[in-house]
């Protein structure tokens, strides 16, 4: 018997072999024999069946590729022979000639996956999902990849005798592997489209028809030995395949579909991460985001989200930390030009509820830097299928809500089984995260089943050595760093590695920004000379230009530089909310100035006042670049300046910034409608600049809403300034979850010299479940030959069916206007009536009523009545 673990463990029955011993007696006319106890090294055995009289032959079937005859003695009715039983032998004893025959399953289309030459890459596609799949195809071989499409299917026809055998696509990989003629032409990545299945049986996989099998270790009921993998698929030398030293020779990845829909969501987000071009109706991109393309400075974010250290070690362990710091500290030393951002749960007040502890503010900050975006989001620590850590940090929920479909990032998680995408009772987290069609991650290296903290970090720390080197691999594609971070020879050969899975396309190229960004002079003195130093309230102009690897000037080069300027590296010490030990980390967080300046000729200058809030201790502060011109961008830093003091003549000034608040887009009035999950949206004046550093007390940019102070939101990381000012900037913030209903907003924001002003407004929320309909009206009204008629909604991003019915006030029907609205925010543009009926006549003057009717393309609906009054 196979005793569970746990009351709730539950098991997939693949098939059953039942193994026991029996007098070895004749049965039927056809019987397979063996002896497992009976083979050893230079042991010969005598085997003797009884009930033999009709035998007329033995077959030895050891290996399946030479059968032979066994020769026999037959004494009355018992037949004899010896052997040799260095290795376990196999039998069949027959009787005449009633034998088995093969049964026509049906006819099998030509094909030839042995004439195959020169494929860069090949997709194992479920059958249901071909099209799409040669629509990725169409991806790569736009940039110049050649790609073949081909179904499981088509693979065991002719590498496993039509049998479903993981073994047939591995040697059908082995084939084209070993058939190029140089290294160039080799293979060089399998992309697997469909989910995944622990086995080929049809009938086993009727719960998920798009399921494409996967590698299964022999011992599959141990929690800690056993493990999923594709990698089975790239062991391609002589002699590999199940040892967990062996090396991958390609890269291998999974894009886990559970339906076309699925597949094609994922394949728009794969083009839009390579062109920048969205989808064709422009869906995506329709709110809060006013730059659709998905260049930006968050091609420059690192984020290293670490774990408290609950459940693992002693309470005084900190390796959860220590682990990410050894990271960060890693890209600091080599890829200075890229900014780490820290979310360490134990630098975050735990909070108690029903339901466990809890880390509010910390899932409020993954759930914001994912949104912004980041070109890696790194976890470690605990973890499961339906999230991150035991205080759920990261919720199923949570990836469902992201839509940061333009700000992609490569996901890699150190923590357990946090995509077992084998599991046919259940759709992971990790699966989710891949597969949200409006954001989420672009690709995961994750983990499938249990793994352990130490061998996590060596694999971790193999990645980050291979992900940055730009120069050596400048073209390296997910697959690649995924098979060269598991190579590493500092990565222990267990099957800890084998538990590490590529979600997402392995051809796939990371957005790398490909130039660099150089600082030539700040308030006019070269930079490169003796560092500079900028104090408080002083007004500092930075000069530079974008260049080439080695300095030379992109002259070219004509777009917008993103710079933010940091005071002085913080140093940060944890909470201690579970009693552990005492741990600080540094951290580079205070803004100083962050905004936008035109690049022409590749060259740029950009001004700012220094606030007035800043730590007035003298150190190197740190400035961060991204540049974007067309399809090229590029990124730089520079420390080599000195932050600290205050001006020596400073103009005095204690007027507040003037702001004016909306809700999603400057369409907004007061009282007006929005979805569950609208964009705080602040424009922001000032003649010297808005504080952002965070280092008074008090003096943050915030928002509050329902008058709840208790759950105020801090807003500094989310202001930019204007381009090519200082003066006047924007903050945009994505709320979540709010709550049907009226609610209030009060946004406080501070200039550099601490002078603060507050806006207030109100709104209604209503859920996108059911049409919502306010604040019908026409304008002007009275009017006499033309007016414009306005309503809000919440559907927004959506196509709009709109009727609006002009009637007399005896109720006869005088004018219908029908018109398709794409709605680009939640208050819809002006239906503009020149006051005529449906006949191009002019109707009289007096009072008319008229109906607004608003449909969605997935059938809601709501109307409302109003008057106008026309004056002719």
């Amino acid at each position: 018997t196979f005793e569970k673990g746990t009351p709730t463990a539950e098991g997939w029955l693949y098939f059953l072999q039942l193994t026991c011993e029996r007098g070895l007696s004749m049965s039927g006319t056809q019987m397979h024999f063996r002896n497992m106890n009976a083979f050893a090294p230079s042991a010969v055995n005598r085997y003797q069946l009884d009930n033999a009289l009709l035998v007329e032959g033995i077959l030895d079937i050891t290996d399946i590729t030479q059968v032979k005859m066994q020769e026999f003695e037959l004494d009355g009715s018992v037949a004899s022979f010896k052997t040799e039983n260095e290795e376990l032998k196999e039998f069949v004893a027959y009787t005449g000639s009633n034998f088995l025959t093969p049964r026509a399953v049906g006819p099998v289309e030509n094909q030839n996956l042995h004439a195959i030459d020169g494929a860069d890459m090949i997709i194992l596609s479920s059958p249901l999902l071909i099209a799409e799949s040669e629509e990725l195809a169409d991806l790569h071989r736009e940039e110049g990849m050649e790609v073949v499409v081909v179904s499981p299917m088509q693979v065991f026809n002719e590498f496993s005798s039509g049998n479903p055998d993981v073994t047939g696509i591995k040697m059908f990989m082995k084939h084209l592997y070993e058939k190029a003629t140089s290294e160039d032409e080799r293979i060089k990545y399998l992309t697997i489209m469909g989910d995944g299945s622990y086995t080929g049986n049809k009938s086993v996989n009727s719960i998920n028809s798009y399921a494409v099998i996967s590698y299964q270790s022999e011992n599959s009921v141990s929690p800690t030995s056993s493990y999923i993998s594709d990698d089975y698929f790239a062991l391609l030398d002589d002699n590999e395949g199940e040892s967990p030293g062996d090396k991958l020779d390609i890269g291998v990845g999974r894009i886990p579909a559970e339906s076309a829909e699925e597949a094609s969501d994922f394949i728009n987000k794969v083009r839009i991460y390579m062109s920048g071009n969205t989808s064709s109706d422009g869906g995506a991109f329709c709110l809060g985001d006013e730059n659709p393309s998905p260049y930006g400075p968050w091609r420059n974010n690192i984020v290293l989200v670490s774990d408290d250290q609950d459940g693992n070690g002693p309470a005084n362990e900190v390796f959860h930390m220590t682990q990410s710091d050894e990271h960060a500290d890693s890209i600091y030393q080599k890829y200075n030009d890229y900014n780490v951002i820290k979310i360490y749960m134990d630098a975050y007040q735990q909070v108690s509820t029903p339901g466990g502890e809890r880390y509010p503010a910390a899932q409020e900050d993954i759930k914001q830097r994912v949104q912004q975006g980041a070109l890696i989001v790194q976890y470690t620590g605990h973890g499961g299928e339906k999230g991150w850590a035991h205080e759920r940090i990261l919720d199923i929920p949570t990836i469902q809500d992201w839509t940061n479909l333009n700000r992609l990032p490569v996901f890699m998680t150190a923590t357990c089984e946090l995509a077992r995408f084998d599991d046919p009772s259940f759709k992971s987290a990790g699966e989710i995260l891949v597969m949200n069609g409006n954001g989420g991650a672009i690709g995961m290296l994750t983990t499938t089943r249990i793994v352990f903290s130490g061998p996590n970090q060596a694999l971790a720390e193999s990645f980050y050595e291979v992900v940055f080197e730009d120069e050596e691999y400048a073209n390296l594609r997910l697959g690649d760093v995924a098979r060269m971070t598991k190579n590493n020879d500092n990565v222990p050969n267990t099957s800890n590695k084998r538990n590490f899975s590529l979600l997402g396309d392995p051809a796939l190229k990371l957005a790398y920004p490909k130039y660099d960004v150089f600082t030539t002079h700040i308030n006019g003195e070269e930079f490169n000379a003796v560092p500079d130093t900028v104090r408080s309230l002083e007004e500092v102009t930075i000069q530079g230009f974008v260049g080439d690897s080695v300095g030379n000037l992109l002259a070219g080069f004509n777009g917008f530089v993103y710079p933010t300027v940091y005071d002085k590296r913080s140093d940060i010490n944890v909470l201690n909310n579970d009693g552990g030990a005492d741990y600080e980390f540094g951290l580079f967080k205070n803004i100083i100035y962050k905004g936008k300046a035109s690049v022409v000729d590749g060259e740029f200058e950009f001004s700012f006042i220094v606030p007035k809030d800043i730590n007035y201790n003298f150190g190197n502060g740190r400035i961060s670049y991204y540049a974007v011109s067309g399809d090229n961008d590029a990124h730089g830093h520079s420390e080599a300046f000195v932050i600290g003091g205050s001006a020596d003549q400073v103009e005095l000034n204690d007027i507040g910034p003037d702001i004016a608040l909306f809700m999603n887009d400057t369409t907004f009035v007061f009282g007006g409608v929005t979805d569950t999950d609208p964009i705080l949206l602040a424009k922001v004046f000032d003649e010297n600049g808005i504080n952002t550093v965070g280092n008074g007390i008090g003096h943050d940019i915030t928002a509050t809403i329902d008058g709840q102070t208790s759950e105020q939101i801090v807003l500094n990381d989310f202001y930019e300034a204007d381009l090519d000012t200082y003066a006047s900037g924007e903050v945009r913030y994505q709320l979540s979850d709010l709550s049907e209903g009226s609610h209030t907003l009060k946004v406080k924001v501070w200039d550099v010299h601490n002078n603060s002003s507050e806006s207030f407004t109100e709104f209604i929320v209503a859920a996108d479940a059911q049409m919502a309909l306010e604040h019908v009206l026409n304008y002007p009204n009275p009017f006499t030959t033309r007016t414009e008629f306005f309503f809000e909604h919440n559907q927004v991003c959506e196509v709009l069916d709109v009727r609006i019915q002009v009637f007399s006030v005896g109720g006869n029907l005088v004018k219908t206007i029908e018109q398709q609205v794409e709605s680009r925010g939640f208050r819809s543009k002006g239906i503009v009536w020149d006051g005529k009926d449906d006949f191009g006549d002019k109707i009289g003057r007096g009072v008319y009523v008229y109906k607004v009717d608003v449909r969605t393309p997935t059938g809601l609906q709501a109307e409302k009545f109003e008057k106008l009054v026309i004056l002719n």
